[in-house]
């Protein structure tokens, strides 16, 4: 995350069909002439461009020899079902750009947003574009991933036990801190759409995934977000052949999320809490 000094250098930006916003930075680099052409990426563009995953959408690594810093490209397509409300403007890629403000707004760790574009077609909304600063120093395609391929061993050095300790100490807060806000509500906060990054020792988890962001928190949100993060955890201990998460993570887990004042009591009755709720969804 960067500091504020950058956050209002996105201007209006055209190439084509294409229009939205994008920083200052990188329109001087050449990022605007990845859309210049009716394909993607067009031939004009001078840098590499590999396809990443695509849950919503496709999403693509963009990096370059002028480019501030490597990119993420998250692609929107439209269907006809889909074009009503596109018309006013409530494309994926504008509800990921005004997640991205709201996070940096309220100091929670996000990658700097760059740009975000909509292709239009007939009038129509068609196509729409958020893109992304690549984690500086990411560990892995994102934490689940990390965690699996570190800690599925029995039993751990003590060094990476210590590692794991500390992931899950920082996972634990960062929940406490997005639980803290009453502005933006992430029912998909699991490990696979967070990243974590060292810098100078110090470990960082950043969100990275807004597909399924709402601007709206219900009094129960909290608690749905984390019943939701049991069953996937349980999940990612499915995937593991050993090690994993145990009852000793969990209760670390919970202790962190209440506080520093917390005991354990108090984490055993929110760990029943969310038991009692665990099919909240």
């Amino acid at each position: 995350m960067t500091g504020d000094s950058e956050k209002d250098d996105a201007r209006p930006v055209a190439v084509g069909r294409w229009r939205g916003l994008m920083l200052d930075a990188f329109r001087q680099a050449g990022l605007l002439d990845l859309f210049a052409g009716p394909a993607f990426p067009a031939p004009g563009f001078a840098g590499s461009v590999a396809r990443f995953h695509g849950n919503i959408g496709a999403t693509y690594r963009v990096d370059g020899p002028a480019l501030p810093a490597p990119v993420f490209v998250k692609y929107f397509s439209s269907t006809w079902r889909s074009l009503v409300p596109l018309t006013l403007g409530r494309t994926g890629a504008a509800r990921c750009w005004r997640a991205a403000q709201i996070l940096r707004e309220e100091n929670l760790p996000t990658p700097r947003p760059v740009a975000v574009l909509t292709e239009t077609r007939l009038g129509l909304h068609w196509r729409s574009v958020f893109i992304a600063e690549a984690v500086p120093n990411g560990l892995d395609k994102n934490l689940e991933l990390y965690f699996r391929h570190n800690f599925d061993r029995r039993p751990l050095p003590p060094e990476l036990l210590r590692e794991k300790r500390e992931i899950i100490e920082r996972l634990a807060e960062l929940y406490r801190r997005v639980h803290g806000q009453d502005r933006i509500y992430f029912p998909d906060f699991h490990p696979h759409n967070l990243v974590a990054a060292r810098t100078g020792g110090e470990l960082s988890l950043y969100l990275v995934d807004f597909d399924e962001v709402n601007f709206h928190v219900r009094p129960d949100d909290r608690l749905r977000n984390l019943a939701s993060l049991g069953r996937n955890a349980k999940k990612i201990q499915m995937k593991m052949r050993s090690g994993g998460i145990g009852a000793a993570d969990r209760l670390r887990f919970l202790r962190h999320y209440l506080g520093p004042e917390a005991g354990r009591d108090q984490a055993r009755r929110l760990g029943r809490e969310i038991l009692a709720n665990w099919e909240l969804r």
